[in-house]
Order: C-alpha cells, then structure tokens, then sequence
C-alpha cells in the first residue's frame, strides 16, 4: 500500500488531499445556495447565482491541490534534514566515542586528501586556472613555429621582431603583440638586486585586456628609443613590497639595468601576465631592447628572441588562424633558401605547461599527480580495511538493531554518513597537510612562481579538499557500510565477532593486494627517478662547476670594452688574494646562459661540418679560466699571461671540434680563420674536454677559445669563475667588496654559486625523485599499517586455532611461519601486479628519464625485495604474537 501512495503523490493523486478539497468547495457552494434561497431565490436561479460567483472551480481546485502539496512537501523535507540532523549527531558521537580509531582514519585519509590537495594546488596554478586578470582569456593565444634545422624538426616559442610585424598583417588576429621576459639590475651600487622584468610591445596590454590599479599603461609613443622617453609599469606587488603602496611613486625615475625609466603606472592586483612566474616590472620593449641584444634585430629574421602573443579576432578558429599565419610566415622566408619551406606556425594555449612545447616541469608534475591519486586509493583501502573490521566488531550491536527493527536502508544511510563524517574531518586534516605540503613543494620545486598574492591556499584548493573527501569517504564506506547493513542475523547474534564470514575476508585480502600494488607501482617510479637523477647529477659535464663561484658586474651602458677589460683585470688581482681562493678566471660567456659565433674558416675545408648544436662558437677567456672551472687538457697547452695583443694568435679547440675538422690527425698546429678566410691563421695549441653549455641533454658542439686579450673586435669580458678552496657563499662579501674597488662604476654585481645556475637544469629530475620517493614512500607506510592491521586482526580471530596448534606440540616457527605466510602471499600478489603496471606504463615514463630504462630490472628486482622485506617486518608482532597464545586462553575463548 505505501508503494502505491508514493506513485501517487508522485502523480500529484493523492486520493485523501483531492477529497478534502472537493468537500471544501462543495460546503462552500452549498453554503451560497442556502443564502440565496433563504434570501428568496429560486433554486436553479440560486445554483446559476452561486456558479457565476465562485468562477472556475477547476483553476480553485488546482491551485489549492498545489498549496497542499507544497506544504506536504515542506513537512517532508522538514522531516529528512531532522532526520538527517539526528544521524550526524550520532554519527559524530559515534567518532568521538573512539577517538583513537577516528585518528588514525583522520591521519591515513587525510594525508592521501593532503597529497592530492597540494598537487592540485600547483596543477591548478601551472595548466588549469587562466592567469589572473586577463579578459577573455580563452581567446589570447601563444605563437610557436615548427620548422627542419639541420636535419631536426624542432618546434621554437621564440621568433623575430619581423614575424611579430608580419602576423599583425593577418585578419585572423584581433591583436598581436611581442615579449621577452628577462632578469635585470635595480638600483645602484651595492644596494642594487636583480628584479624579473618583461619586455613588451604596446600592444601587450591592451591585447590581455588589462586596466591600470594607478596611473597608464603603454601606449605607442612610449616604444621610442629616444633615451629620455623610457617609461616603466610596475607590477602590484612589487609597488606595495618596494614603495609601501605610495601614489606618489608616478614620475619617479627607477634605475634598471643600464638605463633609467620613468614609472607611469601600476597594474592591477594579482596580474603577473600569462607566465605563472613572479613579474616585478614592464618595459617598452625598443628602448629596452638597447641593453639586451645586439645587431639588427628590428629588421633581422635570423634574432629568435621574442614570444609571441595573438588575440584571435571574432568568429576565428585556431586552426583557420595557424593556417593564415602560416602562409604569412612562408611568404616571408621565401626569399631565405637556407630557410624550411614547410615550417609551419602553431597556435597554442595560453598556458604555457599546456602548449606543445610545455617544459619537463608540466610532464612531471601530471605524472605526480597521477602519483597522488594512487597514494589516496592506497588510503581508502587502508581506512575500509579498517572500518571492516570495525564492522566486524559490530557484528552482534548491528544485528540486535536489525532484529529490533531498523530498517537496513536506514542503518546504511547511518554508516554511509558516519563514514562520509570521518572523511571531512580527514579532510580538514589534508587541508593543513596540503597548506604544509604545497608551501615545501612550491619553495622546493617552483620558487618563482607566482601565487596572486593569495599564497598556496585558495577556496578553489578548499573545494577541491572537500570533493575529495566525498569521494574518499564514499570510496572507503560504500562497500564495509553495505556489508554492514546485511549479516546473516542469527549467525552474528551466536557469534558476536569472532566469525567474519568469507566475503569480508576474501575483501580484506583484496585491499591489501591493491595497496601493495600500488605500493609497488609508484616505488618502481621512484626508483627510476633516482637512478634518472643521480645519473644525471654524475653527467661528466666537461668542467667541475662545485666550489665555483659567478661574478658577473653590471656596468654603465657608456661603458667601453676597453674599460671592462681594465676592471676585470684588476679585480682578477685583487680577488685571488682574498683567503680561500685558488683560481680566478674570466670570459666573454657564461655556460648555460651565453653563446658567441664568429665567421671562421679552415685552410683545406670548403665548408665546415655542422652537428646539431650550432657552432663553432667562440669564448674569450683569461689564462686562469680552464684552471678555475677545472676544464681538463687533452693535448697541448692551455693559456698564458704571454698570449696576449701582439703575440702570435693561439686557439684552443674542444675535443668534438678537433675530431670533425681534423679526423684521423692531431689538431695542434692546425690553422684557424676567425673573421674569414682572409684573416691571419690562428695556431691551435691545445684540445680541451668538451664542455656542457646550452643543457644538460643538447649533446656535444663544436667549440673554440681564444685569449681574451686576442679576441677578433676587442670583445668585453662578461662574468669571472672564482674556484673556492671552500663554501663560495662564504666568498660573496668579500669578492663584491674587491670588485667594487677595482670598479667603483659597476651598476650592480650577481653573486652566486655556480651550481645555482644548473639547478634549473636538474629541477625535473629532482621534482620527479623527490615526489615520487616521498609518495612511494608514504603508500609503502599506509600499506604496511593496512598489512599490520589485518594480520593482528587474523591472529585475534585465530586464537582458538593457534592455542589448539600449540597444545598439540606445533613449535613457535611453524606458528610464525602460519601467520607470517599470509602477509607474504598478499604482498607477493601485489608486488606482482603491481610490476606488471609499472611495466606496462614504462613507454609513457620513458621521455621523462635522463639515460635511464624504464624498464630497468634492478629497480623492479630492488622493489620487490624492500616490499616483502617491509611485509616480513609488518608482520613480525602479529607473527611472535601468535607464539604467545596459551592453549587455555584459546580453549576459554571458545
């Protein structure tokens, strides 16, 4: 009968409701009859009078039914949110009259929420949230050329000055706009630091729709290379942390790098542009361009060094748009022959990490977060492990509730929400894990990037904590909740907890397998990684870059080589007398930052080989430099304070470039052109180990020195290499000091190790070995307790068993071997299972490493071995437990 009521309230037929009404109306109308013939009307005229009153009775009927109902609706309602006011209550008397249980699901599913909260924090931050203040973000679009090079398809986010002005031409394009992001000096003399600057056209602003918090942002006539015209736009937070917020701060004139700007304004809060790095200040980018770069790079299309930026026009695709800007690149290059006829421009997203040219940060940082989701998975097998056995434990409680008359679909609904309840009180949890977390992780791993001025914690990571824990809650309780609600009655009634059924155990068992092989999974990951970073870290990079420290002064843009060249000299005297230096030396480049090419010939070649590289490229270097980065001589010599102006010209070849000019024969004294084949020969007297300068991963190149003092044009020396008999740090003060002697002129110094500067270069190994270890190794934790607990809960039920074994004469080993083999075989399935994924998913991996397998058997082998040596160790207390049974406790016990 109550199924057939509810079909009818659902139908809106409720029989008692639409009887009521009719009777209503009916009195009603009766009640008018009677009036009216009382009054002395006639019936029929009374009943036409009555019905001419009352209207339509359809639309009074209707619309009473409706306010019936709606008022039997609100009483329903009224009854489930007390009803499920009254489960909370006893949900949560139920957390907190086990506070140890609550704990321990708390800290197992909150550090699987907190993981995943921190993660998605940085996901969030690099490749899903669109960059602050930008209108229209899904419009704005980067630029990326894909094009053949020396036999390489290679795909570049950086193009010319003209391939900006060309795209402007296109009608696919709202706007177009150029940038350069670069580190510059600000301020002078020894108080002057570096800040992260963009240069940018005038388009840049208006294209990212972005309005000033204070004063204007660029226009057109502010691209001028008058020098008295330079302007600057300050970021947000850079006006508040330098200039505590101050409005006056308009007009006032900043010193950056060789030059001087006037601000004129101040973007808006939290906008930092489409890079998700720190940007501390804009430049216009002409009268900027004056300090960074050289030649023609208005007009030259072999200068890659801007990124582009496009808003599409209305109604435009991006793929009709890569198309028209494609034939608008070709068109360009087709009077170049050296130039690819089928490069082709990409429009690519905004976001950078989600482009086709996202850097192994991106790459890593999914692959982590994949890693996060599995440590969360092993924590809701853990914690429904754990509430099955707790169910167990109820066994009898549940089953007097069923038979007093609980309906099972409300004793569900009670451990569904019980379950729901510990997962948001873990979630609370996971959020301070991932406040925790994601700060290490973003100072660890991002120390640049930007955070909107709001740091790691955003109600976007709050809402995501609480969806996840939802989701864990329901993942780890559906399943023990639902076989809560359902014992056999009197089964659970005889035998209260001592009997689990084999439905529980063979799902207990389950969980285990999959937390191990997971486990295994993600540790065969960390170790991959490891063995990717320490290999990587072990890269002979052709030099010894530890105990190094970098100068490199800034000077005034007036400056003359000349000049340079005095100060670096002098200095070079003054700092190799300082206590703990061994080796001081100098150059006109910088490893991983720098490149020089010169024309240069060689007597008997028509052309020079190429390698993929580039090159040759050239360095001036001091005589100390191959001492002080300790570059090792292969043949031949390197310099001297007598090769210097005036003395025969002598060159030193790296071991790649000997090899290719000359194969098969010595290169000392071999004759190099440098400026063209019309210059004087310069002798090579020495061969030196190839050295690492563009990346870890760009192989060898063809690479040459020269005496400083020799260099073709007189070219300036860029930054010394100070070799430390200890800490470099310790050197900063007193080198900055000696350099500031030698040239009181020098704008601003950068100071700093040189490992620091191929930090970047190791980050995505470092990220990948450290995240993976850590969450490895927090699943190998979580399972191990998962494994603990369920032996020691096998060792409780088997009591009668073991004490009957012990009576019976079995030794204390067999025992332990009984109880121990158990934990074994799960863990051995899991490990199984979890190599056969782990291998599976080692073609995916493989781009990731650095001369690494994804498939090496050591790694899988060395798992293996630390998981069963782990699940030995979980299980050794249950294990020597079951030893200690007495044979009369497991009688009584029966």
């Amino acid at each position: 009968m109550s199924r057939i009521a509810g079909i009818r309230r659902w139908l809106h037929l409720d029989r008692g409701v639409a009887e009521e009404i009719d009777a209503e109306l009916a009195f009603h109308f009766d009640r008018t009859i009677e009036e009216l013939v009382a009054r002395g009307w006639s019936r029929d005229a009374a009943e036409e009078e009555g019905r001419r009153r009352f209207g339509d009775v359809t639309v009074y009927r209707e619309t009473l039914r409706e306010i019936a109902e709606a008022r039997r609706e609100g009483r329903r309602w009224r009854l489930r949110l007390e009803d499920l006011h009254r489960m909370l209550a006893q949900a949560w008397r139920g957390i907190w009259r086990r506070p140890s249980f609550t704990l321990l699901i708390a800290l197992t599913l909150g550090l699987g929420i907190g993981v995943n909260a921190a993660m998605f924090g940085v996901l969030d931050r690099l490749m899903l949230r669109p960059p602050a203040g930008i209108r229209d973000p899904d419009t704005v679009r980067r630029m990326y050329v894909e094009r053949s090079f020396l036999g390489q398809l290679r795909l570049s986010s950086t193009v010319s000055y003209s391939d900006i002005r060309d795209l402007e031409q296109s009608p696919a394009f709202a706007r177009v706009a150029a940038v350069r992001p670069a580190r510059l000096a600000y301020g002078d003399g020894p108080a002057s630091r570096d800040v992260r600057v963009e240069l940018v056209t005038p388009n840049y602003f208006p294209l990212l729709g972005v309005d000033p918090a204070l004063g204007r942002l660029f226009v057109s006539a502010d691209d001028s290379t008058d020098p008295g015209a330079s302007v600057v736009v300050l970021s947000h937070g850079f006006w508040r942390s330098e200039f505590g917020g101050d409005p006056g701060v308009l007009g006032r004139t900043l010193a950056l790098g060789d030059g001087h700007f006037r601000v004129i304004g101040v973007t808006a809060p939290g906008f930092a542009g489409p890079s998700p790095e720190r940007v501390d200040a804009w430049l216009p980018l002409r009268p900027a361009a004056r300090m960074m770069v050289g030649g023609p790079w208005e007009t030259s299309r072999g200068i890659h060094w801007l990124e582009g930026l496009v808003r599409l026009a209305p109604g435009t695709q991006v793929t009709r748009a890569a198309e028209m800007a494609t034939a608008l690149h070709r068109a360009a290059h087709a009077d170049d022959p050296r130039y690819d006829r089928n490069a082709r421009v990409l429009i690519g997203p905004l976001l950078e990490a989600r482009g086709p040219d996202s850097p192994p940060e991106a790459h890593v940082s999914l692959w982590i977060a994949g890693v996060s989701l599995a440590v969360l998975v092993v924590a809701c097998a853990n914690v429904a492990n754990l509430l099955l056995l707790r169910a167990i434990r109820r066994r009898r409680e549940v089953a007097v509730r069923l038979a007093l008359g609980i309906g099972r679909g409300r004793l569900l609904g009670e451990l569904l929400v019980e379950a729901i309840l510990l997962a948001l009180v873990a979630g609370a949890a996971g959020v301070v894990f991932a406040l925790w977390g994601g700060e290490a992780i973003r100072q660890l791993l991002f120390p640049s990037l930007a955070w909107d001025g709001s740091g790691p914690l955003s109600w976007r990571l709050v809402g995501f904590s609480i969806a996840i824990s939802l989701l864990a809650g329901l993942l780890a309780g559906v399943i023990p909740a639902w076989l809560e609600s359902r014992p056999e009655l009197l089964e659970a009634l005889k035998s209260g907890t001592r009997q689990s059924g084999s439905r529980r155990s063979v799902l207990r068992g389950a969980l285990v397998v999959t937390q191990a092989a997971l486990s295994a999974a993600l540790l065969v990951g960390a170790g991959l990684f490891l063995l990717s970073f320490h290999r990587v870290k072990s890269l002979d990079l052709g030099m010894d870059p530890s105990k190094v420290l970098l100068i490199a002064p800034t000077f005034p843009r007036e400056t003359k080589p000349a000049r340079r060249r005095e100060v670096f000299a002098l200095a070079a005297e003054r700092i190799a007398r300082l206590p703990g230096v061994e080796r001081v030396g100098y150059s006109s480049a910088v490893p991983f930052r720098s490149n020089w090419a010169e024309e240069l010939s060689v007597p008997g070649l028509d052309s020079l080989p190429t390698v993929a590289t580039g090159g040759p490229y050239i360095d001036g270097v001091s005589a100390d430099y191959f001492a002080a980065l300790a570059v090792p001589m292969l043949q031949g010599r390197g310099f001297s304070p007598e090769d210097r102006e005036g003395t025969a010209r002598v060159a030193v070849v790296g071991e790649t470039m000997a090899s290719l000019l000359w194969p098969g024969q010595r290169a000392l004294g071999k004759c190099l052109r440098i400026g063209g084949d019309t210059m004087p020969c310069t002798e090579v007297v020495g061969v030196a180990r190839d050295v690492q300068r563009n990346s870890l991963t760009s192989g060898s190149r063809m690479q040459y020195y020269v005496p400083l003092t020799q260099y073709p044009g007189g070219a300036a020396p860029d930054a010394f290499f100070v070799r430390t008999s200890g800490d470099p740090v310790g050197l900063i003060g007193p080198a900055r000091a000696a350099l500031l002697e030698a040239g009181p002129d020098i704008r601003w110094i950068e100071l700093t190790p040189m490992q620091a500067l191929l930090d970047p270069e190791f980050r995505s190994w470092r990220m990948g070995a450290t995240l993976f270890t850590a969450f490895g190794g927090l699943a190998l934790i979580v399972a191990a307790i998962g494994l603990y607990s369920l032996l020691s809960y096998g060792v409780a039920n088997r009591t009668p068993e073991l004490g009957l074994r012990s009576a019976l004469g079995a030794r204390p080993s067999r025992l332990v071997a009984l109880v121990a083999r158990d934990g074994l075989a799960l863990v051995g399935m899991g490990v199984a299972l979890g190599v056969l994924v782990a291998f599976a998913g080692s073609p995916r991996l493989q781009p990731l490493l650095f001369r690494t397998s994804a498939r090496e058997a050591a790694v899988y082998a060395g798992v293996g071995v630390v998981l069963l040596v782990i699940a030995a160790l979980a299980g050794a207390l249950p294990a020597w437990r079951a030893t200690r049974v007495s044979p009369l406790t497991a009688l009584r016990a029966e």
